[in-house]
């Protein structure tokens, strides 16, 4: 592949990712702020927002298994049509036993199509330009998300209007990429490892990543329902989901370069020490809209790349060959914590009022905290000369093995043998 070529086929790639995280961004959003006002309850808000990481679990599991048998393309026209049609139907069943259907179903068709682009970048990609990529990815990820925060404030007196724009995104996403002529990337099977042998490497990273869980998914799937349940108008709900997923863009890379200069344990302790406090002047901050605004923004900055930092160091704890069996045991357990989050919250905030939400944020942060202090109280840590940004481009949604043009026909190959 020319150079020309491999950019062009990168860019698609890009923008096919930028426009399923424009979707999912206000899709997840919009459900959480349509069930508030629907007044479904705490707990059916925290119901229905556990369906998008169960989702996920269910996607990781069966989606690789679908590409072995059908073969990406496939699955992906299939997983963007899901998609697309499940955004529909949540316009169409306002109830929450249904949304939590439909959240599952989008759980598993997003995951999906994340693999796919995932795995197409992958391989569209070599090794001195991969990183780079990758941490391209991540910025148009996360700035999509936040952006697709704003599209909540389109005019929909009908309450059709947005759930269709949102289908109509994830639409559009399948066009470039069923078109596009690019390598179809071979499934590598690696050696597994269990949950014992990751947990044994680096408890604190283990744990730090199911905080991460914990704390992701009720930030996204209950943010907008704390922010109605507060009284804070629809625009400034936007903003406020919205800033955290920008934050990231901008403090993702040089909190790599910190945690490949200093212990890794000490990034996590800082970052969480940060991150508690701010939920905390957040929970307790009751005369200022701006400075609620502010804490939040500050603490979801901080808190999403403390999954990038932990990785980094169980990477640092491993073996090379094991990281891609054990990224998704992790993977598997930032989806417990994704599944639990809103659940816990969504019952706090119902039992005790909406300050709750911020203070269990502070709560698991201030836990991560004292893990990482015992931690460093035991011992120095173990560090391979893996770096941070490696671990940010190889496991974002779900990890993939690195391909190379040799892999060109393996799809083709392995459908012609059965």
């Amino acid at each position: 592949m020319s150079s020309r070529t491999q950019t062009f086929s990168i860019a698609i790639l890009l923008f096919c990712i930028a426009l399923l995280a424009l979707a999912t961004g206000l899709q997840g959003s919009l459900v959480g702020l349509l069930a508030s006002q629907a007044d479904f309850g705490g707990i059916a808000i925290g119901y229905i927002a556990t369906g998008y990481p169960i989702g996920i679990l269910l996607g990781a599991w069966l989606v690789p298994r679908m590409i072995e048998e059908v073969g990406y393309i496939r699955v992906f026209a299939g997983l963007a049509s899901l998609a697309s049609s499940s955004a529909l139907l949540l316009a169409v069943f306002v109830e929450p036993t249904w949304w939590f259907v439909l959240r599952v179903l989008t759980g598993i068709s997003t995951t999906g199509l994340y693999i796919i682009c995932e795995a197409w970048l992958n391989a569209s990609t070599s090794n001195r330009t991969r990183g780079r990529v990758m941490a391209v990815y991540l910025v148009v990820t996360y700035s999509m998300m936040g952006a697709g925060q704003f599209l909540l404030n389109v005019d929909d007196g009908s309450g059709y209007i947005r759930f269709l724009l949102a289908s109509v995104i994830l639409s559009l996403a399948l066009v470039p990429i069923t078109l596009l002529r690019i390598d179809v990337p071979a499934v590598v099977k690696t050696p597994p490892v269990s949950l014992g042998v990751v947990f044994r490497a680096s408890p604190l990273a283990t744990y730090a990543i199911f905080v991460n869980g914990l704390a992701q998914s009720a930030l996204f799937g209950l943010g907008s329902a704390y922010g109605v349940i507060k009284g804070i108008p629809v625009w400034w709900i936007s903003v406020m989901i919205a800033l955290p997923t920008l934050g990231v863009t901008i403090v993702q890379y040089p909190l790599g370069m910190l945690a490949d200069k200093v212990d890794r344990r000490l990034v996590l302790l800082t970052i969480s020490l940060v991150a508690a406090v701010a939920a905390f002047l957040a929970a307790t901050q009751q005369g200022s809209l701006v400075i609620t605004i502010m804490m939040f923004a500050v603490f979801g900055t901080l808190a999403i790349p403390t999954r990038s930092v932990a990785l980094a160091h169980i990477n640092d704890q491993m073996e090379s060959r094991q990281m891609l069996s054990a990224s998704s045991r992790l993977f598997v357990i930032y989806g417990f914590g994704s599944s639990l989050g809103p659940l816990l919250v969504g019952a706090l905030m119902q039992s005790t009022g909406p300050d709750a939400f911020m203070y269990f944020q502070a709560a698991i942060f201030i836990s991560v905290l004292l893990v990482s202090a015992l931690r460093m109280a035991i011992g120095p840590a173990r560090r391979r000369s893996s770096q941070v940004k490696d671990a940010i481009a190889t496991w974002h949604i779900v990890p993939r093995q690195q391909t190379n043009p040799a892999h060109k026909t393996a799809e083709q190959k392995g459908r012609s043998q059965k």
